[in-house]
Parts: structure tokens; C-alpha cells; sequence
């Protein structure tokens, strides 16, 4: 400060200086002091007049913004993401990016900012027009641009990123500008990768393991089917064909699995209607009619097994010994299957599921009780609703029919 001082007596130039002084009470204080040199009418110098200002809270509040700008300026710089301020004209002009940048791409922050059209260039050529139609869609919406696509770094390298952006009204100008920052989700992606190629692997397993149990089930089924017909006995005869059937749906479940998208889930009314038509062709019975009200029931292979078994089991016996000479046209067999019910002890948001045979059919012999009966068809459906944790309700009236009604809980 002296020495301005003493530049601008020598030289007459006027003093504008910015400078502390020490109070009496030792505070400081920041002054700025502007002075002219005054002459005679000669040219000569007579004196200086001035006036000093106290600027001190004004310098107080500048290092306060240099210290919050300071701040701002190391997170910017130390998060592991890159952050950018960016033109949404067409010029596509880049103010500000990070440093970050560099290690991510291999392009320093000057570079970027030298080159407008750079970020167009290294996109993947397979997301470029992608990026770039999202980038102009979310512009004219006003929405926030949030896009994961490839970038191709200067050593070759194809880098996933993540970029997120808004536009804001910049202060300086004012003008809308993109805000946002673009992270490397380059591993993330690579273990989505790792993981897909996993459950394939796994989906395809499976879908080997579903073919080979149908196909063992369809030998054992062809097995029985030849040991009925070496047999003379009807009784034996009978109980083969029965055990082949029940074979035959539980082949059908891993049959569908196989050519199924969804190996968890078996598609029930898909099933169902397989299963009858099979049933319907393999006991002849052109005068009766099958009528389906089956909702979108999916169930997994552990529910879908018993449910499938006391279907062949019911709509089995509905063909066999439904209907006699006597019972009047059209002879009627309803199949359905929703979600809905009710089971006391369960958890109100779990699915329950109703299924339903019915027929208009003879009705069940009189004094029938299907819980002491010795028939092993009746015992294999009591078996199975226990595993299903489910309840069967049956009603039947001579001439009126019989109507089966399973309930049974989601096993999720």
C-alpha cells in the first residue's frame, strides 16, 4: 500500500486502494480509501482530498462466499461423480464439469469444455440416437432427464453411466441450463450381466430337469398302460388305467413348465383346460357337455401338483358315474377356479382360492361319506387337500347333482 502511495505522489495518478487499519482497540479494519491530488492554477500540487469508507463487513462477506464457494468447489471435486453445467440451445456448450471426468473417460475437463459436440461423439453408437432423442424429449417436457447408456472412453473402454439432469435458470446469464451430474455404473451393469447369464444358466437347467421328469413319468405311464392290457381282470384293468391318469397329470404340470416363459408359476386355466380335454377324449363322452369359469389362477408347482390331482380325481369320476341312461340333456359338467373365498385362520391379505366341480348328474350314492371311504381315489383326494392346508365342502342331492367346492389358501 505504501508503495502506491508513493507511485501516485510522484506520478499526481489518483490513490484507490483497498487496505486494513489497526484501531485503537486493535480491531481491524478494512477500509478503502480514494484520493485525488489537487494543484494550483500553475500545475502544482497543493494538497490531496479524499475520502476513506469502512468496507469491512463487505470484505467479512466475501470471505464468507470464498470459503462456502471454496467448500463447494472440494465436494464438487472429491464425490465420485461427475457434476456439469451445460447450454440447452443448440450450441450444446459445456460451462463447468468436474475433474472427475478425466478418470472416468480419459478427457480432461478442458478438453470437454474446448469441444461442444464431445459428449455426442462419445456416445455408444448404439445409444447415441437414444440419448439423444430422450436428452430433446425431456427438454421440451420439462422433465428431468434420467438415462443409463454407454459412453466409449478414450482408451477404447465402453463405460456405463447414469446421467441426471434438470433444467435451471442460470444466475449469471439468465438463461435455462442443464444441472446434473453423470455416475460410472459401469460394475453394477457387469454384475447385472453376471447375474442374467446365472438365471439362464439356471432357467435352462430347469427346463432340462421339468422335460426329463415328464419323460420319465410318460414311461412309467406307458408301463402301466401295458401292464393293464396284459391283465384279463376289468378290477385291474381299471385300477392301472386310474393310476395311469393321475400319472398323466402330474407329466402334464412338467410338461407345461418346460414350454413355459414363467418356471415358478403354473398358468392354471391353461392347465385345467388341457387336462379335461385329455380326460374328455379318453373316456368317450361326446353327449356331455364341459363348461369352464377359470379366472387368472397362477400357482406354484407344489400347489399346482394336488390341485391338479383332485381335479383328475373329480372330473374323473363326474364322466364315469355322473350321469346314467336315464339323465335327462344337456348333461352338464362346470369346472372353475377363482380367487376368492373364505378359510377362518387365515391372514386376510393371503389369496384364497376356490375351485368348484359340479354336475347335474345323479348325485352320489346315498349314505356316501367321503371321509370314511375305503376307495383309494377318495383317500388320495383327502391326502391332497391336506397338503394344499385347504377345505372341501361337498353337496349332492339324487337327480339334483353333486357339487364339490375346494377352498384353499396361496402358499406365498
Amino acid at each position: 500500500m505504501l508503495d502506491t502511495h508513493r507511485r501516485t505522489s510522484a506520478t499526481g495518478e489518483s490513490f484507490n486502494q483497498e487496505y486494513r487499519l489497526i484501531a485503537r482497540d486493535g480491531r481491524v479494519v478494512w477500509v478503502r480509501d480514494e484520493t485525488v491530488l489537487l494543484r494550483d492554477p500553475a500545475g502544482v500540487p497543493q494538497c490531496w482530498q479524499g475520502v476513506m469508507v469502512d468496507i469491512s463487513e463487505r470484505k467479512r462477506a466475501e470471505e464468507a462466499l470464498y470459503r462456502a464457494e471454496n467448500r463447494y468447489r472440494i465436494l464438487v471435486e472429491q464425490i465420485p461423480v461427475v457434476t456439469y453445467v451445460a447450454a440447452t440451445d443448440a450450441s450444446g456448450k459445456t460451462f463447468f464439469i468436474s475433474p472427475q471426468i478425466q478418470s472416468l473417460i480419459g478427457y480432461s475437463s478442458a478438453e470437454w469444455l474446448a469441444d461442444s459436440e464431445l459428449w455426442k461423439k462419445l456416445l455408444h453408437p448404439d445409444d447415441r440416437e437414444r440419448a439423444i432423442a430422450e436428452n430433446i424429449r425431456t427438454l421440451s417436457s420439462e422433465q428431468v432427464f434420467n438415462l443409463e447408456y454407454r459412453m466409449v472412453a478414450r482408451d477404447g473402454r465402453v463405460v456405463w453411466v447414469h446421467d441426471e439432469a434438470k433444467v435451471v435458470m442460470d444466475l449469471d446469464t439468465p438463461k435455462p441450463v442443464w444441472q446434473g451430474i453423470i455416475q460410472d455404473i459401469t460394475e453394477h451393469k457387469l454384475a447385472e450381466q453376471r447375474l442374467q447369464a446365472a438365471l439362464s444358466e439356471k432357467e435352462v437347467l430347469l427346463r432340462e430337469i421339468h422335460h426329463r421328469v415328464k419323460n420319465n413319468l410318460t414311461v412309467i405311464s406307458s408301463l402301466l398302460d401295458l401292464q393293464a392290457n396284459a391283465s384279463q381282470d376289468e378290477r385291474v384293468r381299471a385300477a392301472f388305467k386310474n393310476s395311469q391318469g393321475r400319472i398323466q397329470t402330474m407329466a402334464s404340470i412338467h410338461e407345461q413348465l418346460y414350454r413355459s416363459t414363467n418356471l415358478a408359476k403354473i398358468d392354471m386355466a391353461k392347465y385345467i383346460t388341457g387336462l379335461v380335454e385329455k380326460l374328455y377324449y379318453a373316456y368317450s363322452f361326446a353327449d356331455i357337455q364341459v363348461k369352464f369359469d377359470l379366472g387368472e389362477v397362477k400357482l406354484s408347482i407344489d400347489q399346482a401338483i394336488p390341485c391338479g390331482l383332485i381335479l383328475n380325481e373329480l372330473v374323473t369320476n363326474a364322466f364315469k358315474y355322473a350321469f346314467n341312461s336315464d339323465s335327462p340333456a344337456p348333461r352338464t359338467i362346470n369346472i372353475s377356479l377363482n380367487e376368492n373365498g373364505y378359510l377362518p385362520g387365515v391372514d386376510a391379505k393371503q389369496a384364497i382360492y376356490t375351485m368348484k366341480v359340479s354336475d347335474n348328474g345323479i348325485g352320489l350314492p346315498a349314505g356316501m361319506d367321503m371321509e370314511t371311504s375305503r376307495s383309494l381315489g377318495w383317500r388320495l383326494v383327502n391326502g391332497l387337500i391336506g397338503q394344499l392346508h385347504g377345505q372341501l365342502a361337498v353337496e349332492s342331492a339324487p337327480g339334483a347333482g353333486v357339487c364339490f367346492t375346494l377352498v384353499f389358501p396361496s402358499a406365498e
